[in-house]
Parts: C-alpha cells; sequence; structure tokens
C-alpha cells in the first residue's frame, strides 16, 4: 500500500494524504493492525463498506473479472511473466471501462440503500 500512495502523492503533488479516501472490502488482511495504523498514521478516511458484500466491491464485480477473462487459461513461466501480463490486461482497460465501473458501483450502491441492504449477487 505505500507504494500506492507514493505514485499518488506523484501524481498529486499539491495535494494532502488527509484528502485522500480509500475504499476496500472488510476483509481480514484489509483490517489488520498493520493496515489500520498505516491509514491512521497517515490521515487516510475510509469509506465504510458493509461486510460481505462483493456485489458493493468494485475490485470484485469488475477489475477482477476483466483481468480474469484476460488471463484466464495462461500459463506462466515466472512471476515476472505473470506481472507483466497482469500490468499489460490493467493497461487495456479504458477510460470507458473506468467510467462504467464507478457508474455501476453507485447505481448498485442505491440499489443496497433502496433494498435495506439486500445482498445482490449479479445486476
Amino acid at each position: 500500500m505505500p507504494q500506492v500512495i507514493e505514485k499518488w502523492s506523484i501524481l498529486h503533488p499539491k495535494a494532502y494524504l488527509t484528502s485522500l479516501q480509500w475504499h476496500h472490502d472488510n476483509a481480514s488482511a484489509h483490517k489488520a493492525a498493520l493496515t489500520m495504523d498505516f491509514f491512521a498514521e497517515n490521515g487516510i478516511q475510509l469509506i465504510p463498506h458493509p461486510a460481505y458484500s462483493p456485489d458493493l466491491a468494485p475490485c470484485d464485480f469488475f477489475l477482477f473479472p476483466k483481468l480474469k477473462k484476460k488471463i484466464k487459461g495462461v500459463h506462466f513461466d515466472s512471476a515476472e511473466e505473470a506481472r507483466l501480463a497482469y500490468n499489460g490486461a490493467l493497461q487495456d482497460l479504458t477510460k470507458e471501462d473506468w467510467e462504467n465501473c464507478f457508474e455501476s458501483w453507485f447505481r448498485r450502491m442505491d440499489l443496497c440503500i433502496q433494498s435495506s441492504g439486500i445482498y445482490f449477487e449479479k445486476l
């Protein structure tokens, strides 16, 4: 995570970390003391996320399926080869892909609110 924050700081040199909002699900690794301490020490605000709600997590409903579709069935001879393939798949995502992702995310959040938090597997 520090690498992501460092790159963000380079791209946004006039912004402060305290203006950064971070969204992630409630996976145990995300809630680990080290992770939570990092956010607290850097003044990064966490966006609340309901437990066990992959329907509201952009990585789960958008990013991971897109990457899986690109990489499925490919055999890698090294970790570096896999990293390059995943980086390439990420680079192939267009601005329109990301816009659609976030439009879907907001639509999903609205549905969740309207339905009092009912989980939607397929939207």
